[in-house]
């Protein structure tokens, strides 16, 4: 059985970094840290190691027990026998982690993580980056329904499917996220039978998109060259032009490596309505190029190198006699390295100017003057703040309506645990 002491020992062989052995097998620095120092590892993670060459020697750390840890059964083990009536969510275990010897463990810790979705949401409006990133504000009870959470449940169903340890059940998987997202929204106090007969709607949606596209993998082929790393991977990288203070941060759908030629690719899985548009906008998706650059960043400190990434897209349609296929399509996207370093430079001078305005705000300057809004029609549908925008502006008590129907958090929290090498 593979122990911390076969980890510090594989990596000292090979001359290899915590981070480097950390990428190769599709697991966290923290991770590694934990398994290195702690002795603590996860079957799955055992796996991972073995997969990438990490052999047991029988030796353990002085005076600690080897410990594995099994993870809890999936989701789609615990639907397979479940129903509405008996069915109960699982619930996270958090790993007993000492941050404090982590952090002295970790190459870096930041001032400051930003993600794309933060550089996106500054300059598509201040107003409502001051709002959600700044302030931290987020709408008490979300609509159980709706394009997004369609996106949203497919994407943890996925997580199942893209497993380093092999592949889950997909469907069964589906059924079981279903089964704990019906019974999340049963508790919300905005649900009535409109929202239940789309919740079951869109459920009926989803496993149709599932089925066709696990029927569209067997026909193509199109997953039998890639080797899964990890899956919901989180990736950091710094920036010199902050003095290594600023670190940005992405969540790739998966991360693979492609079998003919070694090379690493990411696959970011997408739910749209045509391919056309997406198609159209794919080069100039600033996405794809802030997850190259992340990529480049780490990898091409250990000598390795990213082709780009694989836009894993499906239709939301039914695929009845009347729809027109295809309803699958997977486009490889590469930036050349004027692209990615142009970007680079573009981000660098949003950056500034976002902690800049961040300064201000902090500062004691009005959010009128240094967080302005820019609406667009697009506030009608993909903003959580659009009921009480107008309401900073016409002098209501809008403060109140906030306390009423927002709460606050980390905005972070989607990154925090695997910034801080914590397993759920």
């Amino acid at each position: 059985m593979i122990t911390g002491v076969d980890v510090i020992d594989y990596r000292r062989r090979r001359n290899m970094s915590r981070k480097a052995l950390a990428l190769s097998c599709g697991l966290t620095e923290g991770k590694v840290w934990r398994i290195e120092t702690k002795n603590v590892i996860h079957e799955d993670e055992r796996r991972a190691l073995e997969l990438t060459g990490v052999t047991p020697s029988g030796n353990a750390l002085p005076g600690q027990p080897i410990v594995v840890r099994q993870p809890p059964p999936p989701v789609a083990v615990v639907a397979a026998n479940a129903t509405t009536d008996n069915f109960v969510p699982l619930t996270p275990v958090v790993e007993e982690v000492d941050f404090g010897e982590l952090i002295k463990v970790m190459d870096k810790t930041y001032d400051r993580y930003v993600s794309n979705s933060e550089l996106q949401t500054f300059k598509r409006c201040r107003r409502k980056w001051w709002l959600a990133w700044h302030r931290g504000l987020h709408l008490r009870h979300e609509s159980p329904v709706g394009v997004r959470q369609v996106g949203n449940r497919l994407h943890r169903a996925l997580q199942f499917h893209y497993s380093p340890s092999g592949p889950i059940d997909l469907l069964a998987a589906l059924e079981g996220l279903i089964l704990v997202d019906r019974a999340a929204m049963e508790e919300s106090p905005i649900v009535n039978d409109d929202v239940r007969a789309k919740f079951e709607k869109e459920a009926d949606l989803e496993r149709i998109m599932l089925e066709g596209y696990l029927e569209w993998l067997a026909a193509t082929g199109a997953d039998s060259e890639l080797e899964i790393v990890a899956a919901e991977q989180y990736v950091e990288a710094s920036l010199t032009e902050f003095d290594d203070r600023v670190a940005i941060i992405g969540k790739l759908d998966v991360r693979l490596r492609r079998k003919l030629d070694g090379v690493h690719l990411f696959m970011d899985h997408k739910s749209v309505a045509n391919f056309s548009d997406s198609v159209r906008m794919l080069v100039l998706n600033e996405q794809m190029i802030h997850y190259h650059l992340l990529e480049s960043l780490a990898l091409g400190e250990d000598g390795l190198r990213t082709e780009g990434a694989l836009y894993n897209m499906m239709r939301r349609v039914k695929r009845t006699e009347k729809a027109k296929p295809p309803f699958y399509e997977r486009i490889e996207v590469r930036h050349n390295k004027h692209t990615v370093e142009n970007y680079r430079r573009r981000i660098v001078g949003e950056i500034t100017d976002m902690l800049e305005v961040s300064d201000q705000l902090k500062s004691g300057a009005s959010h009128h003057t240094a967080a302005y809004p820019s609406p667009t029609r697009d506030c009608a549908w993909d903003c959580p703040f659009l009921a009480i925008c107008p309401m900073f502006d016409d002098g209501s008590r809008v403060e109140d309506m906030i306390v009423q129907y927002y709460d606050e958090g980390d905005p972070l929290d989607y990154y925090k645990n695997e910034v801080l090498g914590v397993t759920e």
